[in-house]
């Protein structure tokens, strides 16, 4: 190698390569629901479902003569779920509704946080007893919380993320004049103002690390008028 290139700074050079079908690029998922409806009668409608489901998938691949090594959680996998809805008729033109959601939210991607093996991206899972152990500005690095797999490497999407829970209202009253329909609405969203965190971030070296510092929109409220002719 000449003298003059020793020093330099290569670009990334990547590799692309056809597998076939049933190759480690595979996705799996696999789903269970339930569901429970009660069709309008004596004045009320309702709904109940639960769902169970599993994904994994291959993603932010690392390793890559060995994709399979980086299957995990899907970043939607969402395992558990459960809604349940219902409609009231209150006589008079007067009725309303809810919906109530409640599930497990999105996976959380454990990473070094840095370009830990030189390949120009930031994705880098920590190994057990190498990128816990680093120093960092903050102080010592945060012991691994994700599982490890047979390397010692964390699985991808190896934590839990944030949990949701939300409750919706619907309140509406509806007139007939002659030939019309007139209709008034109040729909308020997140109706006991629960706080919904958002996942935080899965990079170590961030102060951030595991903190939720961000939450979905409180309770809020919006009027409608319908007209029919």
């Amino acid at each position: 190698m000449p003298a003059a290139a020793r020093n330099s700074t290569f670009a990334q050079f990547n590799q692309e390569q056809t597998r076939e079908l049933g190759s480690a690029l595979d996705s799996d998922f696999n789903s269970l629901e339930l569901e429970l409806e009660k069709r309008m009668s004596k004045h009320w409608s309702g709904r109940v479902s639960y769902t169970y489901a599993k994904c994994f998938d291959v993603a932010s691949i690392i390793v890559d003569s060995n994709p399979r090594l980086d299957y995990g959680r899907c970043d939607r996998d969402n395992t558990h779920a459960f809604a349940s809805g219902a409609n009231f008729d209150l006589t008079h033109g007067l009725g309303a509704g809810f919906v109530f959601r409640t599930y497990s939210g999105y996976p959380i991607n454990e990473t070094v946080g840095t370009d830990f093996n030189a390949d120009g991206t930031n994705n880098d899972r920590p190994a057990k007893g190498l990128n816990d152990v680093a120093a960092l500005p903050s102080g010592l690095s945060p012991a691994i919380v994700s599982a490890v797999d047979s390397r010692g490497v964390t699985v991808r999407n190896g934590i839990n993320g944030e949990h949701k829970t939300i409750l919706d209202g619907r309140f509406q009253y509806t007139r007939r004049i002659a030939r019309y329909q007139a209709g008034f609405f109040l729909e308020i969203y997140n109706l006991t103002n629960h706080t919904n965190f958002g996942n935080p971030t899965g990079a170590r070296n961030s102060a951030n690390f595991l903190k939720p510092i961000v939450a979905d929109n409180p309770r809020t409220a919006q009027l409608g008028v319908r007209l029919i002719f």
